[in-house]
């Protein structure tokens, strides 16, 4: 997500193995976007003149889908919540937990009458979790747990096993300075519970941004960390792991010492596909990172950047077993434009999908509409002085 702090056949078995095979040795080719694949703007409903921008989005048939972020009201942000009927967006008003800024970051829809969603407000001096319910009706304030911080915290993705069992990601900050622990709530259908989470041993940040379930006992979180005595602007990559008991660390790998980051996953029973970006000092800019879980060990996989420019992921679809789409933007000219990468279980394709008007544009979140390979993209632009301005909203199509 674009939220900084400074998704039984032995034929398919068989192309399942090749591809687990082939990203082991990370040989795919990378090229062009495949002109039977299209992506269209679909208009976003924004709720306000400016501060329009969407993080997540999320689906429970083809005509039944809802995109969160937040816009600006009275000089403050104000929860974002628009769904999609299967014909057109609606914006529908969400509440503010409190006075202050209030962000939805994540949304995870069970059905059309029990959507729920996850972000942050701020309380005058600290960030707190945001949990609302969506019924069929209204939008609701869930009650979160207490976190003991005196710093605050915040939440960052959500995603569900069943109606009695989701989970929510994010972080705890232990100071002021930008340091920061895990964060994972449950909701067992009844009530919101923070859950134990590990830590990377000494480290002094730990984001969790992104989480993908399998099933009750097989739940990938995508993170980053930074080890001890380092500095809170490098990270490294981080993934988590629930086994049905317990959460456990599962190291990736990094391109290099400069700054790696996981921002989207999207797992599977035969693997673990992750992107995000890393900066690259040969460019002296930031590219695209792909790595994938093939069941023992993560390994890095080619990706897609345009030229030399920098080049991010920040969301990720999960299609299928063989095909993930991943989004974020490139720099043209110094200005954010949308992109997006594909792996379709023998190649790895770029896009560079519309934009609306010359300002920025850049996708935050993406997700697999149920019944179909489409996917549903949500970012925003930024106007003429680097300010959230408008939601955007795409479709892919293949």
């Amino acid at each position: 997500m674009r939220i900084r702090v400074n998704a039984n056949l032995s034929s398919l078995r068989a192309r399942v193995a090749a591809l687990a095979a082939s990203l082991a040795l990370g040989a795919f080719p990378v090229a062009a976007g495949a002109t039977t694949c299209t992506w269209s703007i679909v208009p976003s409903v924004d709720g306000g003149t400016n501060g329009n921008v969407l993080y997540g989005a999320g689906a429970s048939t083809v005509d039944d889908a809802w995109a969160v972020g937040s816009y600006t009201l009275n000089g403050a942000q104000t929860p974002l919540a628009e769904r999609w009927d299967g014909v057109k967006w609606t914006r529908v008003a969400a509440p503010n937990a409190g006075p202050y800024d209030n962000v939805l970051a994540g949304v995870a829809v069970l059905t059309a009458t029990n959507t729920w969603a996850v972000g942050y407000y701020y309380t005058g001096s600290r960030n707190e979790p945001l949990i609302e319910h969506w019924n069929g009706v209204k939008w609701s304030v869930y009650l979160s747990p207490t976190i003991s911080s005196t710093y605050g915290a915040q939440l960052n993705a959500v995603a569900v096993v069943s109606p009695t069992n989701i989970y929510a990601v994010g972080w705890i900050y232990t100071s002021n300075s930008g340091t920061t622990q895990s964060l994972i709530e449950h909701w067992n259908g009844a009530a919101w519970k923070v859950v134990p989470s590990p830590n990377v041993t000494g480290s002094i940040v730990e984001n969790l941004g992104s989480i993908s379930v399998v099933n009750d006992d097989d739940i990938w979180v995508g993170a980053v960390y930074v080890p001890a005595g380092g500095n809170t602007g490098i990270h490294r990559n981080l993934s988590l792991h629930w086994n049905g008991k317990t959460w456990a660390i599962v190291l990736p790998l990094n391109e290099n010492t400069s700054s790696n980051n996981i921002n989207g996953i999207a797992a599977f029973s035969t693997g673990v596909f992750a992107t995000g970006d890393y900066y690259d000092y040969t460019t002296a800019d930031f590219r695209t990172l792909a790595e994938y879980y093939n069941g023992t060990k993560w390994v890095n996989q080619a990706s897609a950047n345009i030229g030399k420019v920098q080049t991010d992921l920040f969301g990720m679809a999960g299609v299928s077993p063989t095909e993930v789409v991943s989004v974020g933007s490139y720099f043209l000219s110094g200005v954010s434009r949308t992109f997006a990468m594909r792996w379709n279980g023998a190649s790895v394709s770029y896009y560079t999908p519309p934009n609306i008007g010359t300002t920025a544009n850049f996708f935050n979140g993406a997700y697999k509409i149920p019944g179909t390979t489409d996917v549903w993209a949500v970012g925003g632009t930024d106007d003429s002085s680097g300010n959230p301005d408008q939601g955007l909203i795409e479709r892919y199509h293949c």
